[in-house]
């Protein structure tokens, strides 16, 4: 699986690119990756760089492999945006059918997606309150 951690990170990354050449108009993409195969932990970070060379975050993807009791090695991508304080997860498990190809292009997708709506914060009803 340790194999797959930094294949998986790097084909994540080329489907990012191929879906969408500029992350803003008129920049350009600014990834690095990390890896620690002891912790089993990758991580994509994205960001542009305009035209004046100002280079701005926009998020991370972070993979974390792992073995399931079962003994199957699974991988959980953790998709995260600059600012947006919300952060998705994708369980992605190693079955002799998965495509992983397939699975990288559905989590690009998904980053390029951004982030998902924040519920609307709950009003209470004062009235409510002040019966208790």
């Amino acid at each position: 699986m340790q194999t797959r951690l930094l294949a998986f990170l790097a084909e994540t990354e080329r489907s990012i690119r191929a879906e969408k050449t500029e992350p803003r108009p008129g920049a350009a993409w600014e990834m690095s990756r990390s890896v620690n195969y002891g912790l089993g932990l990758a991580r994509l970070t994205l960001a542009s760089r305009d035209s004046s060379g100002a280079l701005s975050a926009l998020g991370a993807v972070l993979l974390q492999s792992s073995k399931l009791a079962d003994g199957t090695l699974s991988l959980r991508a953790n998709l995260s945006w600059q600012d947006a304080g919300a952060e998705v997860s994708h369980p992605i498990y190693a079955k002799p059918e998965v495509d992983w190809r397939a699975e990288s292009v559905r989590l690009s997708s998904s980053w390029l997606a951004g982030p998902p709506a924040k519920a609307p914060a709950a009003v209470e009803d004062s009235a409510l309150l002040a019966a208790g």
